[in-house]
């Protein structure tokens, strides 16, 4: 019969990986979480026959679910792999890219190991991205990701990147010639101090954002942008909940019960973050959205995103938040959800898997309780959804998540030290800090 998976109890029950030989079984196993047996066939011992192509889902000790190895419930992944980034890296696990061959080499390992595309970060030098670019348009791999400081939002724009993640590079490409950003001192304090004291002088009414940015150059940019093809993910909601004041009420917001304690100790709201701080950093949220408005009404693209884990953005729940930002941008309801939909299907260049609700499409659907049309806000009004077929209730779902929530215990609401605002300014305002973010 060949390789056996046996259950014992008062009963015996069997799984086989050669009962008619499907293809390639596997089980996904981990400590303390569920267990999987994906792609074998069943001998259930409730009448002599065998389930042939099955997954079998185990849980605390007990089988959850047995059903056929298509009704699985995973979600379609489309990811890179590590970051491409310079050095020093802006986080540890980053393929650090100083030199053309560790540019091929590394975009041929991530293409042999099935990654979808290649991400770049904001401390690759010129000749690295470069290299990066050419590597793999050889291999057939988009890029994506974060504007090098060292290129420019003009260099990845020429060199036609898939897309830019939360608009870096547009600040540093529209500055006034005598923008207050560009001048410095030695009572600064360092390109965090001079945004802070530039935000200080908007919300005090003695300057506005015409004094800080070039409206011809917004205009040369935004047209660049279409021209090129390049999608944005504007990612506000990254900057919407930063505060170490404001941490004991973001940790009781109720969907940060869903979130994982690992991950909810690794955000990083720190010391300096003060309320003030905030204000200022959603000076620089607001100008994004500016830039959102611009680029729409520009024609444009654009993507629906999170950047979760960011601190606070709970996973799932921060799309809703972002579709809302979206129309507050200036996007209509219809549009936010095509940014994540149709949209997101045809950057993926898989608009004939999903992305529309027509014949021979994916059966990915999500059912709500008022138009969202009319009210973006009604995507979240669900009564259930259904993957890849399988139909779940909303009662379901949220019996799902209080499991998810329980098997968690006590979250830690302890931080790192990073400065958040620092981690900021070099992503949004083209400005590297002295050291690597750990």
């Amino acid at each position: 019969m060949g390789r056996l998976v046996v259950a014992l109890g008062f009963s015996l029950t069997l799984v086989c990986t050669a009962c008619g030989a499907p293809p390639e079984p596997e089980a996904v196993v981990a400590d303390g979480r569920p267990v999987a047996f994906i792609n074998v066939n069943v001998v259930p011992m409730d009448g002599e026959h065998v389930l042939e192509g099955q997954t079998v889902l185990i849980r605390g000790g007990y089988i959850k679910a047995v059903g056929p190895v298509g009704g699985l419930l995973v979600p379609a992944i489309y990811t890179a792999g590590p970051l491409m980034d310079g050095s020093p890296p802006s986080w540890d696990g980053s393929t650090v890219i100083e030199t053309r061959e560790e540019a091929h080499r590394a975009v041929a390992e991530q293409k042999d190991a099935g990654y979808d595309f290649i991400k770049v970060y904001g401390r690759l030098s010129a000749e690295a991205y470069d290299a990066l670019v050419t590597a793999a348009a050889e291999h057939g791999m988009p890029v994506a990701g974060h504007v090098p400081i060292a290129v420019g939002l003009n260099g990845v724009l020429a060199a036609k990147q898939a897309s830019i993640e939360h608009l870096g590079g547009y600040v540093a490409a529209t500055l006034a010639a005598d923008s207050p950003l560009l001048r410095s001192g030695s009572s600064s304090g360092g390109p965090s101090g001079i945004a802070a004291r530039v935000a200080k002088r908007i919300l005090d009414g003695e300057i506005s954002f015409s004094d800080v940015y070039d409206e011809a150059k917004i205009a040369a940019v935004v047209a660049a942008t279409r021209e090129a093809g390049v999608w944005n993910v504007p990612t506000l909601v990254v900057f919407q909940y930063i505060s170490v004041e404001e941490a004991a009420d973001l940790l009781g917001r109720p969907e940060m019960r869903y979130v994982d304690p690992g991950t909810i100790a690794s955000w990083v709201p720190s010391e300096d973050v003060s309320s003030e701080t905030t204000r200022y950093l959603r000076v620089w949220n607001e100008a994004k959205r500016q830039r959102v408005k611009t680029l729409h009404d520009a024609g444009a693209r654009l993507l629906l995103g999170s950047d979760t884990p960011n601190p606070f953005v709970a996973p799932g729940f921060s799309i809703h938040q972002e579709l809302q930002n979206l129309v507050d941008s200036g996007l209509t309801p219809y549009e936010s959800i095509k940014a994540g939909t149709h949209d997101a299907a045809e950057f993926l260049d898989a608009l004939d898997l999903f992305g529309t609700i027509s014949p021979g499409k994916r059966a990915d659907l999500i059912l709500v309780n008022g138009n969202p049309l009319d009210d973006v806000a009604n995507v979240a009004r669900r009564s259930g959804v259904m993957v890849r077929g399988r139909w779940l209730t909303e009662d379901e779902l949220r019996s799902r998540l209080e499991e998810l929530a329980d098997s968690y215990g006590a979250p830690k609401a302890q931080f790192a030290s990073m400065s958040i605002l620092s981690f900021a300014i070099e992503q949004q305002m083209g400005v590297i800090s002295s050291r690597p973010i750990q």
